[in-house]
């Protein structure tokens, strides 16, 4: 079994009630990867990025994050360099 670096949400963004919202989604998360964070995270992640999808019932909108995990050296440097960084 392989320990897990640190699980990182590098973006997160919310769509309306839409019909299809994994194609609006990936209409954010190519905005993001378009990014010098996102490009950073893309070649360090440990097993790529991939999409949550969360459903909020009280408001009905999708909260999306583009998440991955960080070994420990690369997570330092991620917090110290991007993580308060405005992606909009």
């Amino acid at each position: 079994m392989t320990k897990r670096g640190n699980k990182v949400s590098f973006y997160k963004f919310s769509l309306g009630d839409v019909e299809d919202p994994s194609m609006y989604a990936q209409l954010a998360a190519n905005k993001f990867l378009s990014t010098d964070v996102g490009k950073w995270a893309e070649a360090h992640v440990e097993d790529g990025l991939w999409l949550e999808y969360f459903w909020d019932e009280t408001e009905f909108f999708h909260v999306i994050s583009i998440s991955g995990y960080l070994d420990e050296k690369h997570f330092a440097y991620y917090e110290l360099k991007y993580k308060n960084e405005n992606i909009d």
